[in-house]
């Protein structure tokens, strides 16, 4: 890994920490995750082989469904999809960069309600399993 590699994956967490959509080959993409820190990238390796990323690419985005790694080997910045499809390229980092948006484009507006995350308090879980065990009773 070169020294600009090193320092882009280093930094990335901040330096894109605000973006909400970046812009690749088939147009506007929505960001659904965040940017990992350099601790969280460096031990996030040993799982690429589980979720199906190759040795040479380095994922620094994503939830694993999604992930957006370098390559190690020519620079290019590879945004995959769930099914490993390639979703889109950028030639190197400053094209990367460059095509960060930290705002929604008009007509995405749909986009912007995807859930991602959710959570429950633990009374109501607790709950629910009562629910749900009275139901098979």
């Amino acid at each position: 890994m070169s020294l600009g590699q090193d320092d882009f994956l280093r930094t990335i967490k901040v330096r894109a920490g605000r973006a909400f959509g970046v812009v690749g080959a088939t147009g506007y993409l929505r960001l659904h995750g965040h940017f990992w820190s350099y601790d969280e990238i460096q031990a996030r390796l040993a799982l690429r082989k589980d979720w199906g990323v190759d040795e040479g690419l380095i994922p620094f985005f994503g939830d694993w469904h999604e992930v957006i790694c370098l390559s190690v080997s020519d620079g290019r910045v590879i945004y995959l999809g769930d099914d490993r499809r390639v979703l889109s390229i950028w030639p190197d980092i400053e094209a990367f960069l460059a095509s960060l948006s930290d705002e929604i484009p008009q007509g995405k507006e749909s986009d912007a309600g995807r859930l991602v995350h959710s959570e429950i308090s633990p009374e109501l879980a607790a709950r629910v399993r009562e629910l749900l065990q009275a139901k098979k009773s």
